[in-house]
């Protein structure tokens, strides 16, 4: 940015930073920098990703996409959740900059670096953008917490725990063992 740049920053400021790495997030007009995600997180990160990539692949009704890739949720926010699906039905979010809305879907994947702003700030403006359902996934605790943002965005309705079996309602019959998402 600028030297010198006043006020929160906007999307047109995070235009201005270089395709990644490093890869930038806007958050309530703070450009912040991510430092790459650890063994734990990737691991954590495939094993969704193959249950999900799985299941929609099976039931093709919605697009599923994963870090990085820019999610535009309003004028001071740009996110790069690690996990999101685009219901078929908000099809018209996705560009090829990246999503211009709410992704129906996300997951962030918490590690001790960014665990405060995944849990505070970006839960909040997930919650206010219109995410319907979002989950906390965390390889300290082996645990997800799902929270389903237009209920209650600051409680979760489930925690899942070792020997659970993680569902939602998103996506009927999508049944997968915590234990092996935590491997």
């Amino acid at each position: 940015m600028p030297p010198g740049e006043k006020g929160p920053l906007t999307v047109k400021d995070y235009l201005k930073t270089p395709d990644g790495p490093p890869w930038y997030q806007l958050i309530d007009g703070r450009l912040l920098s991510e430092p790459s995600p650890t063994s734990d997180h990737q691991s954590v990160s495939r094993q969704l990703v193959v249950a999900l990539g799985t299941y929609l692949e099976r039931r093709p009704i919605g697009i599923l996409y994963f870090a990085p890739l820019d999610v535009y949720l309003d004028e001071t926010n740009v996110f790069q959740p690690d996990i999101m699906v685009i219901m078929n039905a908000s099809r018209e979010l996705i560009t090829r900059r990246g999503i211009l809305g709410a992704p129906d879907f996300a997951v962030e994947i918490l590690s001790p670096s960014n665990q405060r702003i995944d849990r505070v700030p970006k839960r909040a403006t997930y919650a206010r953008a219109g995410v319907r359902e979002l989950w906390l996934a965390d390889p300290a605790t082996r645990s997800i917490e799902r929270f389903l943002l237009a209920q209650d965005p600051a409680k979760p309705v489930q925690i899942w725990r070792q020997n659970d079996t993680i569902g939602s309602e998103l996506f009927p019959g999508l049944a997968v063992s915590i234990n092996k998402v935590f491997g």
